[in-house]
């Protein structure tokens, strides 16, 4: 997103529009940018700082890191801002970065389909989430088991 100083008035001004989801550009599988990111920001001059204020919205398709379906989920930010110094109020500013960079730090990093989701079942695959499966679940003795017997 570029943003013309000359273009900003004494009072501010505010813009609304979206992004292409490849500014994003990342490969990640579990979780796809395919919707525009939409933004609505207040930008002002005040002396020879830019300031950005606004939000930042998409959706987003992530894959549920406990039963791997995919889903689609709502990503927002409330709060994004920017601030740069100006050294020429003729020159232009991209703020494609602090986009992208916001959008990134926002991605859940375990995203789940819903907040109980059961996952999988680790030895036959079953969706949990679907009903329960009839293998019999097999703790391993932990190597760390015999610390717990010690006493301090």
């Amino acid at each position: 997103m570029l943003i013309d100083l000359r273009s900003i008035p004494p009072h501010g001004l505010t813009a609304r529009g979206e992004e292409a989801p490849s500014i994003i550009d990342i490969q990640d599988p579990g979780a796809e940018f395919y919707r525009p990111i939409q933004y609505d920001l207040d930008i002002s001059l005040a002396g020879n700082i830019l300031l950005v204020r606004g939000r930042l919205t998409t959706v987003v398709r992530f894959t549920c890191s406990r039963c791997l379906k995919k889903f689609e989920a709502p990503l927002e930010i409330k709060d994004f801002q920017v601030q740069r110094e100006v050294t020429d109020r003729g020159e232009t500013i991209d703020l494609t970065d602090d986009i992208r960079t916001d959008i990134i730090l926002a991605v859940s990093v375990k995203p789940l389909c819903q907040p109980e989701c059961r996952g999988i079942c680790p030895s036959c695959g079953q969706d949990l989430n679907q009903g329960s499966c009839d293998c019999s679940v097999e703790r391993s003795v932990s190597p760390f088991a015999e610390l717990d017997k010690i006493k301090f």
